[in-house]
């Protein structure tokens, strides 16, 4: 009597084992090594492939279940490609200094040398002798010039030696091309003949300027050139969010990658849209895993602190 129980538990045992090798073979499932002598029972009830993935299974498989909820259901699934600025190609950097031809970049260089230099040599309250209003004729000019790579080898001659013929070239038929671009005096007016403040300030600075500003009318000069363009935001009413996201883009290029500020009011001024809009997309790219919020401003109208994940937006394939 004792051994009924086994008995009659080997016998359930068997029919389940039955009845789940004729469902098996139905389906055209291999059958698994018998389990009668096994101590417990594990049951694993096989599914049907229908090409769908729904209720319990679906929330096993969070890819498939993204994909079946659409753009709306939840989080986008990203790949490769989802994001890229048109009209970039790999390894262009238009935000550097490098991107300004030399040409262009020493006349830019030139004004605002002269620009900085008239305000202190116009200074009324200056005093004769105070070395707090003494400027040198191209002490600026001499700054920007050593933040390209063009000069970074010469010395201070080599330097105007290389300049004497593009200074020729940009103002031809000029008696003498560097005053014609430069101050010939310091803002004491002492006579410095520009030629010879470059050469004397060479070894003295050592601070080179970036004569690209990271500022955000520069930031709004990229994002028009170089727009931030999506595979999933094709839409149009999707385009003033790609012009906050291509604004905050380009505000962290300038600042090689490190936290910016940005307002709500400036990112909606860009995008064509209210401030609240623009509040909302700020936040939507922070759900796109773009942006992140580092320090949210303290009172409106303050411009909050964001990082961007650049890594996720690679360059025009078209301009490979």
């Amino acid at each position: 009597m004792p051994d009924a129980p086994t008995s009659q538990q080997d016998e359930l045992l068997r029919q389940t084992e039955q009845r789940i090798a004729r469902r098996r073979a139905a389906e055209g499932i291999a059958s698994p090594p018998s389990c009668s002598s096994s101590p417990s029972l594990h049951i694993e009830v096989p599914v049907k492939d229908t090409g769908k993935d729904t209720g319990k299974n679906a929330a096993k498989s969070p890819e498939m279940a993204r994909e079946a909820r659409g753009n709306n259901g939840g989080p986008f699934l990203r790949k490769d490609g989802d994001w890229w600025v048109e009209g970039l190609g790999a390894g262009d950097s238009p935000e550097s200094n490098s991107a300004i031809p030399l040409t262009d970049y020493i006349l830019e260089a030139a004004a605002r040398n002269r620009s900085s230099f008239e305000r202190l040599y116009e200074d009324s309250d200056k005093v004769a002798g105070d070395p707090q209003h003494y400027r040198s004729p191209c002490t600026v000019f001499v700054a920007f010039l050593k933040s390209r790579s063009e000069f970074t080898a010469f010395d201070g001659y080599d330097a105007a030696s290389f300049l004497d013929g593009l200074l020729a070239d940009l103002v031809p038929g000029a008696d003498d091309p560097w005053c014609e671009l430069l101050p010939n005096q310091d803002t004491f007016d002492h006579e410095i003949h520009p030629r010879d403040s470059v050469i004397d300030l060479w070894d003295r600075i050592l601070a080179p300027i970036d004569l690209v500003s990271p500022g955000l009318r520069r930031a709004e000069e990229l994002a028009e050139r170089f727009p931030v363009r999506s595979r999933r935001y094709t839409h149009f009413r999707d385009q003033s969010y790609l012009r906050v996201i291509s604004l905050a883009y380009w505000l962290a290029r300038l600042t090689k990658g490190h936290r910016f500020f940005l307002s709500c009011r400036d990112a909606g001024e860009f995008a064509k849209c209210s401030h609240t809009q623009a509040s909302l997309f700020l936040k939507r790219g922070q759900r796109d895993l773009l942006l992140g919020l580092k320090q949210k401003s303290r009172r409106t109208g303050e411009a909050s602190e964001y990082s961007f994940n650049l890594a996720l937006v690679g360059a025009d394939s078209r301009q490979q």
